[in-house]
């Protein structure tokens, strides 16, 4: 199958996730060309935009993942 590219946003409401989060970023770090994030601390939160590149199934499988941890708010566009 051929691999696609997608933008994957992440809003980070509980902070206390973010090990996790990093964990998870670590995991498919293979399949990651970049990555930003973005402090709000007015806001107290953080948002991570990350670019992936693979098949459609896996980046499926990573928004699921991410999108299962409390306090994590999850967007993506291909």
């Amino acid at each position: 199958m051929e691999k696609e590219i997608a933008v994957v946003g992440i809003i980070v409401e509980d902070l206390n996730m973010v090990p996790e989060i990093n964990d998870l970023l670590s995991e498919y770090g293979n399949s990651i060309l970049g990555r930003m994030g973005l402090p709000c601390h007015e806001k107290s939160i953080n948002i991570i935009t990350v670019v992936v590149e693979e098949r459609e199934e896996v980046i499926a499988a990573f928004i699921e993942k991410l999108q299962s941890i409390k306090g994590v708010d999850v967007k993506a566009g291909f």
